[in-house]
C-alpha cells in the first residue's frame, strides 16, 4: 500500500464511476492516497458521471462498465465531449472476448479486469495512463492477444487453431 501513496504531487481532477458503494469508496480512497493534490468526485451511475464530468472537467475518469442506468461504454462520446483531454480507465469484472473487443474499439487509455486483481494493479494503470501510455491488465492483454491471433489466422485463411491456441480459446478451436 505504501507505493500507492503520493503517485503525483500535481493537482489532478478525477471522477470515479462505480455503482457498488464499497468498491467506489475504495477507489476514491485509493485515488486520494495516490494523488496528494487530488479533487476526487464520484458517481454511482451514468447520469451522475456526466454531471460530475460537466462540473469539474476531469483529468482522469475511472469507469465501470455495468451501471444501473446503462452500459458505461455508451457514456464515452459524451464524456469525451465534456472532458476531451481526460484519460479513461475502464474497470470490469467481464473480460471475455466480446467485452474486451468492445472496450478496445473505443480507444480508452486503460482497461483493468476487476476479478482477482490487487489494488496495486490500479496504481500501475493510473500511473501508466497519466504518463500518456495505454494500460491493459494481464488478463485483458491475454484476451486481446488471442483476438489478434484469431484475426490474423482468419486473414491468412487458416481453418483450425493449434492445440495451444485451442486451450486459450476454449473447446472447439473455432475462429470468431
Amino acid at each position: 500500500m505504501r507505493e500507492f501513496l503520493t503517485l503525483l504531487s500535481t493537482p489532478v481532477k478525477i471522477v470515479v464511476v462505480e455503482d457498488q458503494r464499497m468498491i467506489r469508496d475504495l477507489l476514491v480512497w485509493a485515488c486520494q492516497s495516490a494523488f496528494s493534490k487530488a479533487e476526487v468526485e464520484q458517481a454511482a451511475d451514468g447520469a451522475g458521471a456526466l454531471e460530475r464530468c460537466r462540473a469539474i472537467r476531469p483529468d482522469l475518469v475511472i469507469l465501470d462498465l455495468e451501471l444501473p442506468d446503462g452500459d458505461g461504454l455508451d457514456l464515452l462520446p459524451e464524456l469525451r465531449n465534456l472532458a476531451p483531454s481526460a484519460k479513461i480507465i475502464v474497470l470490469s469484472s467481464h473480460t471475455d472476448e466480446v467485452t474486451v473487443h468492445r472496450v478496445m474499439r473505443t480507444h480508452v487509455e486503460g482497461f483493468v479486469g476487476k476479478n482477482s486483481q490487487p489494488l496495486e494493479m490500479l496504481r500501475e494503470a493510473v500511473q501508466t495512463v497519466m504518463d500518456g501510455r495505454r494500460y491493459l491488465s494481464p488478463v485483458v492483454r491475454e484476451v486481446w492477444g488471442t483476438l489478434h491471433l484469431i484475426r490474423y489466422a482468419n486473414e491468412k485463411g487458416f481453418t483450425r487453431l493449434s492445440a495451444t491456441a485451442q486451450d486459450k480459446r476454449g473447446a472447439g478451436g473455432a475462429f470468431l
